[in-house]
């Protein structure tokens, strides 16, 4: 890839494929050249829990009348944890 400087300086945005690994970066400009070697590591994120209640009551609720069950309450509750791929445990 050819890049052209502005003022002495380029910017370039490299993008990965998503994979953990090394990649060589090779620059050059007339008689002077460099190379380096950079590290690319996975992105750790913290795990997020998130979680969700709901309660109805009455006596004509619609999820009691629905399932033809017994009562004048309802209630709910979901929980979700998310973590990155690399914490996550298969069965």
């Amino acid at each position: 890839m050819v890049i052209q400087l502005e003022n002495g300086e380029a910017v370039l945005k490299l993008i990965g494929s998503g994979a953990p690994g090394e990649a060589r970066l090779h620059a050059q400009t007339g008689q002077i050249e460099t190379e380096e070697r950079i590290r690319i590591t996975s992105e750790m994120r913290r795990p997020i829990l998130v979680g969700f209640a709901e309660m109805s009551f009455g006596n004509s609720i619609p999820e009691v009348n629905l399932r033809n069950e017994q009562g004048n309450y309802r209630s709910r509750r979901q929980f979700l944890l998310q973590r990155p791929a690399s914490l996550a445990t298969t069965c």
